[in-house]
């Protein structure tokens, strides 16, 4: 019988969709650009990196659609790279 991915610590991306936590990272950093009195004193860009090949309960089609569309943003190391620094809330 599979582990339940949650009950293991995994991650849910989409419905029936999992990464087990070693598979998503995490980055926090300051974003360029203007600003105003707090520009350069806040950690407003965001970075999500996610390990395709980690990914559970995806049909292996489905995986390789994903790695089509994601394009640029699918590294070397076959992690999709999602970056976020237009808003600050």
């Amino acid at each position: 019988m599979a582990e339940d991915p949650l009950v293991s610590g995994g991650v849910e991306l989409a419905p029936g969709v999992y990464a087990p936590p070693d598979a998503v990272r995490f980055s926090f950093s300051r974003s360029g650009g203007p600003g105003g009195q707090n520009v350069n004193k806040l950690n407003t860009k965001a970075e999500l990196w996610i390990a395709v090949s980690a990914l559970r309960g995806l049909h292996p089609d489905a995986r390789n659609r994903l790695r089509a569309v994601a394009g640029s943003r699918l590294t070397q190391q076959d992690e999709v790279h999602i970056v976020s620094e237009e808003h600050r809330t």
